[in-house]
């Protein structure tokens, strides 16, 4: 809070916006969600007032987060969607990618396949141009999740296959992958021989 209130005697916006969202971050840390939306609004105020898409985009970003912590989808997607669209107006992949995918899981989450499915593709195809391995990984992840939820077992273990391909290639260790990729194979034997 120190740097905030230096911040602020110095008339320094740009400095007040990225501490008021670092702010934010350390209450979502702390689980103190409410806190931490509103010291993102109030970054998100300044970042307007500075004309600054990216921190407005990032912003977005991070409150659709919260949002899809509560479980509240529908709020997570409108947020995600914003900061998608300017994250498409100032060509920024990255943002592009992961905005993309965080639309795809909240889809998922609601039980909205083909939405998610359109969102994680695009966040996988994202992530393979800018050549993010461990993105790429997790959007075939999420991917393969979907597949599974929608019982398409053998779509989803191939992408589960790809993803666990990736994560060993750079040393990520992710057991919950690895969990649904063994329940996906065994819900598919199961099917094959019923």
């Amino acid at each position: 809070l120190r740097a905030l209130k230096i911040h602020e005697e110095t008339d320094d916006k740009t400095g007040i916006a990225r501490t008021l969202g670092n702010i934010g971050m350390i209450y979502v840390n702390i689980v103190e969600r409410e806190k931490a939306l509103d010291y993102y609004h109030r970054s998100l105020k300044m970042e307007e007032e500075l004309g600054n898409s990216f921190g407005i985009a990032g912003i977005l970003n991070n409150i659709g987060i919260i949002y899809d912590d509560m479980k509240q989808y529908d709020m997570a997607i409108d947020y995600y969607i914003d900061s998608h669209d300017i994250y498409k107006d100032i060509s920024n992949p990255n943002g592009i990618a992961d905005a993309s995918n965080n639309i795809g899981v909240a889809y998922k989450n609601q039980k909205k396949y083909n939405e998610a499915l359109q969102y994680l593709q695009e966040s996988l195809t994202s992530y393979q141009i800018i050549g993010r391995k461990k993105g790429i990984a997790a959007a075939l992840n999420n991917i393969a999740s979907v597949y599974k939820e929608t019982e398409k077992y053998q779509q989803a273990l191939e992408y589960f296959n790809n993803a666990l391909i990736i994560a060993k290639d750079i040393k990520v260790r992710d057991n919950a992958m690895k969990e649904e990729a063994i329940e996906c194979f065994a819900a598919n034997k199961n099917k094959d021989t019923t």
